[in-house]
């Protein structure tokens, strides 16, 4: 997953939108331990 984040950062992505649907406090949770770290690199 990090290689991908990092070419779409490479091609110029500077947005992320996620659409959470269900239970939005468990997607927040999961977000921020799976997602954020990427980015942080």
């Amino acid at each position: 997953m990090e290689s991908l984040l990092r070419a779409m950062a490479r091609a110029g992505l500077t947005d992320l939108a996620l659409r959470v649907f269900g239970e939005p406090f468990e997607a927040l949770r999961v977000i921020r331990e799976r997602v954020l770290p990427h980015f942080r690199s």
